[in-house]
C-alpha cells in the first residue's frame, strides 16, 4: 500500500471519527463515566489509574482521560493519578511491545530503513533517542511506548 493510500485511509477515519464523536453523545457517557467513578469513592482514582494503563497500551489518546481526572479531583491528587498512570502505561507499553508485540512491529517495519536505522540507533543510544524523541510533539507519547 503506498503513501497516498495510507493518508487518504487516515483522512477518512479521522472524519468518520469526528462524525460519530459529533453525533453521538459522547458528552452524555463522559458525564456517565465520570458520575459512575466519583460514586467509587477511594477505589477511583486506582479505577482510573488503570484505564491510564489500558490507554497507554493501546494507544488511545489520554487527554480526556486527564481532563476528566482533573475535574475530578483537582490539580494535587489529579496530577498524581495522572502520573502514575502514565507511568505505568508507559512500561506496560514498553513491556508489550518488547515481548508479545516485538516480532510482530519486526514484521511489518522490516522493509523501512528508516525503522531499521531508529532500531539501529536505539540499541546503540537508546537513553539519547528516547529522550529526544520525547522531546519531539511530532511522534504521539503512546506510540513512542
Amino acid at each position: 500500500m503506498g503513501k497516498r493510500s495510507i493518508l487518504i485511509i487516515l483522512g477518512l477515519l479521522i472524519v468518520a471519527v469526528l462524525v460519530l464523536v459529533l453525533h453521538l453523545p459522547v458528552g452524555d457517557w463522559l458525564e456517565r463515566a465520570l458520575d459512575w467513578v466519583r460514586q467509587l469513592g477511594p477505589w477511583g482514582p486506582l479505577v482510573l489509574t488503570v484505564l491510564y494503563v489500558v490507554t497507554g497500551v493501546l494507544l488511545l489518546p489520554g487527554s480526556p482521560l486527564t481532563v476528566g481526572v482533573g475535574f475530578l479531583y483537582g490539580v494535587p491528587l489529579g496530577f498524581l493519578i495522572v502520573w502514575i498512570g502514565n507511568t505505568l502505561g508507559a512500561c506496560a507499553a514498553f513491556l508489550v511491545g518488547r515481548t508479545m508485540a516485538r516480532g510482530w512491529v519486526a514484521r511489518r517495519v522490516a522493509g523501512s530503513a528508516t525503522f531499521r536505522a531508529i532500531d539501529h540507533a536505539v540499541a546503540r543510544h537508546g537513553f539519547k533517542i528516547v529522550l529526544l524523541t520525547r522531546l519531539s510533539h511530532i511522534i504521539p507519547f503512546n506510540l513512542l511506548n
